[in-house]
């Protein structure tokens, strides 16, 4: 049995509005979130990673890892290089990534790994 599940997800043509990335069902780490600014018209987006806590919580906790990063046209830039350390989800945790406009065209992957339950018997 693995103890670990490794899996990445793609998104395409991403823009201003809010996408959520995952949402954590077991307890999960991001290693990387990598954006790429697809733009040709301006010289940069502005891109906004958001931590959700919805799960056993009265009130869902919004938090922004990061908030308006720039990140120049036809350049690629990892936001958990950005922020030095993996991001670490609880069951029910959400990540969600959105640009500052609409013609802020972006692709994303995520990269992550899940742990698994052990069993003993």
């Amino acid at each position: 049995m693995n103890f670990i599940n490794y899996d990445n997800l793609l998104f395409s043509n991403l823009d201003n509005k809010e996408t959520v990335l995952i949402t954590a069902e077991k307890d999960t780490y991001v290693e990387s979130i990598s954006i790429c600014n697809k733009n040709d018209k301006s010289n940069f987006i502005l891109m906004s990673l958001r931590h959700v806590k919805s799960l056993n919580v009265p009130n869902p906790i919004n938090t922004y890892r990061i908030r308006n990063l720039i990140i120049d046209k036809n350049t690629t830039k990892d936001l958990i290089q950005y922020l030095g350390r993996n991001i670490f989800l609880n069951n029910g945790d959400s990540l969600i990534v959105s640009s500052a406009g609409y013609t802020e065209i972006f692709d994303c992957v995520i990269d992550f790994y899940e742990l698994n339950e052990i069993v003993n018997g």
